[in-house]
């Protein structure tokens, strides 16, 4: 790492034998670290999922509900379940992102599906609230597992 020139910031390159690394942690894990960081007010939990574990960019998140979630029985279905079958038995975790980029979205571990999405306190808040959500960005999004997680 080094410092920035003319400013007060620096940076380092983090390594897996001495830093905690997102790529590692379960996403119950990331939402716990989005919704504490920031002194206390969070981060955005979805930007973060994102950040933490690669991105697809072939299938989207509403392929992998349809296929994984909805045991659909069209082609484009079974299609995607192929695709997804090498994916799960990886072990390693993967985004798939919405069509438009917004939540909600998804992540697959194994026979894990999880989902993020607007949190139910932002859906609960009207324009009229006067509320600034950017204050406390760990509250916008949350997670639920869909699929394949134990109580």
């Amino acid at each position: 790492g080094a410092r920035v020139a003319n400013s007060s910031l620096s940076w380092k390159q983090c390594t897996a034998a001495e830093d905690t690394m997102l790529a590692e942690m379960s996403p119950s894990q990331i939402l716990q670290v989005a919704k504490t960081e920031n002194s206390g007010a969070g981060l955005d939990g979805g930007l973060l999922l994102k950040m933490s574990y690669p991105v697809h960019r072939g299938i989207r998140w509403p392929q992998v509900v349809s296929a994984l979630l909805e045991n659909a029985t069209t082609s484009e279905a079974s299609a995607t379940l192929a695709q997804l079958r090498p994916i799960q038995a990886s072990g390693n975790t993967m985004i798939f992102d919405s069509n438009d980029g917004h939540p909600p979205f998804g992540c697959v571990i194994g026979q894990q599906v999880w989902e993020s999405h607007f949190s139910s306190w932002l859906m609960s808040l009207t324009a009229e609230s006067g509320i600034d959500i950017w204050k406390t960005p760990g509250r916008i999004e949350e997670y639920v597992c869909r699929a394949g997680c134990s109580a």
